[in-house]
């Protein structure tokens, strides 16, 4: 059959393109939740959801003595747990077949290649564990969002309104197990308020009725936070001051991790990027001595 041409599609009909040189190209994704035919006529990219166990086939492979190959990328759904039966024509790298990711959510990629129109396929894991990224972005709204001083704090939705002196709190349920962006306007910004992150590994060290509005962040191993005190307005880690700020009421603080880095903004204005880097689970923790530091929009944006 002769070629075909259109506004949107070259079609060879299996017949050669030869000595053609591309430049920013795609690939066709097929996507699918639950889905057990991957058909090679529609896309050589498959991502597939599992919803439960699944059963492949493998369709519509080049005819023999020409190379055929398609990658495929298995997400676990929320529960997790789901496994594969695979054709009898796979033969897999070292005999035998891969065993999966069966963790909720994560991602194992599988290429696949016959030369013999699909009597026999070459399969091999390309990589295995990957994990998801979409962030989840969270809003703390009631007191059970929180541990310390809770009683005389007024909570809303992003917002901590205190109503005592001396009363700090760090996250409950919610931690930062990898990049992770804190985010609140300080409403009431004023002396003897921190606004901070530190190790769950320090949950035991954490005061709620430290008077100095810190929560024990300063005799930690670790922690990296803002405070605004006698000495002024100050970017600290654990008790050593190493940069200062500007800020009023209103303002937007902001502390960042991307990798192990972590950075403060005030206003979406880099302030600091603190030397010292972790990459260990951390916790918000906020805290004041006289009533000051009212927050609002705050926000929890992590990568789970």
């Amino acid at each position: 059959m002769a070629m075909r041409i259109s506004r949107t599609r070259i079609d060879l009909d299996d017949k050669t393109l030869q000595k053609p040189v591309f430049k920013d190209y795609g690939e066709t994704l097929m996507t699918g939740t639950g889905t057990t035919t991957l058909n090679l006529e529609l896309g050589n990219t498959f991502e597939i959801t599992m919803d439960g166990n699944l059963t492949f086939t493998f369709s519509n492979p080049p005819a023999s003595g020409t190379a055929g190959n398609f990658t495929l990328i298995l997400i676990q759904d929320g529960t997790g747990s789901r496994l594969v039966t695979w054709p009898a024509s796979v033969d897999w790298a070292g005999g035998n077949a891969p065993t999966l990711t069966t963790t909720a959510n994560a991602v194992d990629i599988l290429t696949f290649i016959t030369t013999d129109g699909g009597t026999t396929w070459l399969g091999f894991s390309a990589g295995a564990d990957f994990k998801t990224l979409a962030d989840t972005v969270f809003t703390p709204s009631v007191a059970g969002d929180y541990v310390g001083e809770t009683g005389a704090t007024t909570f809303g939705s992003g917002s901590v309104t205190w109503g005592a002196s001396d009363d700090n709190l760090r996250s409950n349920a919610v931690v930062f197990p990898g990049n992770f962006t804190l985010e609140a306007d300080i409403s009431d910004f004023g002396n003897n308020f921190t606004f901070g992150v530190f190790p769950t590994s320090e949950d035991a060290t954490f005061l709620g009725t430290d008077s100095d509005g810190r929560g024990d962040m300063d005799v930690m191993t670790n922690s990296w936070y803002f405070m605004d005190n006698s000495s002024g307005n100050q970017i600290i880690h654990v008790a050593t001051s190493y940069a200062t700020f500007t800020a009023s009421s209103g303002d937007t603080f902001k502390i960042q991790r991307i990798g192990s880095e972590l950075k403060a903004y005030v206003n979406d204005v880099l302030q600091h990027t603190w030397t010292q880097t972790s990459s260990a689970e951390l916790r918000p923790c906020f805290g004041q001595a006289n009533q000051k530091g009212d927050m609002t929009n705050m926000t929890w944006t992590y990568t789970p």
